[in-house]
């Protein structure tokens, strides 16, 4: 991410991973093996990192962000407009 140099968890990435390994599992493969690896590792993704204070929910660009903000990038908004994750 731009914004934040050192973040942990971080939306973008998360939000691209789940997009792409959904598209290639809905697919049709003859590979079962290839498609049962795609299915663990989405498993294994964290979930997008949310606030959610029980009134609203809050996409947050990281689970933890550290250090300063570098630019005015809104990584947010990847889960919704890039990867209609949200």
């Amino acid at each position: 991410m731009e914004t934040w140099f050192e973040a942990i968890i971080p939306l973008p990435e998360i939000a691209g991973l789940q997009y792409v390994l959904n598209q290639l599992a809905a697919g049709v493969l003859e590979d079962t093996s290839l498609l049962a690896r795609w299915r663990q590792l989405h498993a294994k993704l964290p979930d997008i990192p949310l606030n959610d204070d029980g009134e609203q929910s809050v996409l947050l660009p990281a689970k933890q962000v550290f250090g300063e903000i570098h630019n005015s990038e809104n990584p947010e908004l990847y889960a919704i407009f890039t990867y209609q994750q949200w």
